[in-house]
């Protein structure tokens, strides 16, 4: 019997120790699943903390391009500054007075020139693209050759300007007033000009491909040999315009007044001249091939010897219009 309690004994403890290792068992697959998770978290903490330091790294660069940017910009205002020490107390600012300012081949590109005065100044040969002149007056200053590409001349006062040669391409001059500017050779490509005044401005052989000018006045603007093509005129007054040899291929002239303007030996190819206005013009040899002339007012018009073959004049008004020796081939009547 004292054998068989022994037994009984021992098995009792091995079930006991078998059930402790069970349980020890279980604590260490916890605690591996602890240890598995403390894992995760620190790799995703060093991947944070990874991403911080490149973080940090790209603001270290972006502070090193900007100190290295605003110390470019202290070089250039110095140098602006010695530029201007003898420039008769003028500042380059919004509002800035500089009239009679001799500033030829200058350098102020994307500069803030809103309002200024640069009215009789010499701005020959400057680099002012991009430059933001809203409102600026720069009546009778010189601007030949300059480069005012991009530039902001909304509400600018350019009359009798001289900005023969000036590079003028995609800048904005909605409601600026160029009266009596002189403008040969000028690159007026793809500019913004709405409701511009051009009345009496000089622009012979200036280039103005695809330049807006809706509502713009062009009265009695001289434009001979410039380039016109796919610019649009929507609206505009070119009463008396001289407009010979221009080329306005392509170009949109729906409702503008064209009375008594010189279209002599104008392209005028594909151009759509619906509802405008061409009362006395005068046509002579102008290539209107294909050119939309719908109800168009053509009275007392001349058209000796004009291409008019595949033009579309439904509902056009040739009220004593002059038409001998016209090709009317294909015309639309």
């Amino acid at each position: 019997m004292a054998i068989e309690a022994l037994e009984a004994e021992l098995e009792a403890n091995l079930t006991a120790l078998a059930a402790d290792l069970d349980t020890a068992e279980a604590d260490l697959d916890y605690v591996e699943t602890q240890l598995a998770d403390l894992d995760v978290r620190i790799l995703t903490l060093e991947n944070g903390i990874a991403a911080l330091e490149g973080e940090v790294s790209t603001l270290e660069n972006a502070i090193a391009d900007i100190t290295q940017t605003l110390d470019e910009h202290a070089a250039d205002i110095q140098a602006l500054e010695e530029d201007l020490a003898n420039v008769n107390s003028c500042y380059l600012v919004p509002y800035g007075k500089c009239e009679d300012a001799e500033m030829q081949g200058m350098n102020l590109s994307g500069k803030d020139l809103r309002w200024i005065d640069l009215r009789n100044a010499n701005l020959s040969g400057a680099n002012l693209s991009e430059a933001d002149m809203f409102g600026a007056d720069l009546s009778v200053a010189n601007l030949s050759g300059a480069d005012m590409s991009g530039a902001n001349l909304d509400f600018a006062t350019l009359v009798v300007a001289d900005m023969s040669g000036a590079n003028l391409s995609e800048a904005s001059l909605a409601f600026a007033s160029l009266a009596g500017a002189s403008m040969p050779g000028a690159n007026l490509s793809g500019a913004f000009l709405p409701v511009a005044d051009l009345t009496v401005a000089y622009l012979a052989d200036a280039d103005l491909t695809g330049a807006i000018l809706m509502k713009a006045n062009l009265a009695f603007a001289y434009l001979e040999y410039a380039d016109l093509t796919d610019a649009d005129f929507d609206n505009a007054d070119l009463t008396g315009a001289d407009l010979a040899y221009a080329d306005f291929t392509n170009a949109y002239l729906e409702q503008a007044d064209l009375t008594g303007a010189n279209l002599y030996h104008a392209d005028l190819t594909g151009a759509s001249l619906a509802f405008a206005t061409l009362i006395m013009a005068n046509l002579d040899y102008a290539d209107l091939t294909g050119a939309i002339l719908y109800h168009a007012d053509l009275t007392d018009a001349n058209l000796v010897d004009a291409n008019l073959t595949d033009a579309d004049l439904y509902g056009a008004d040739l009220t004593d219009a002059n038409l001998d020796y016209a090709d009317l081939t294909d015309a639309d009547l």
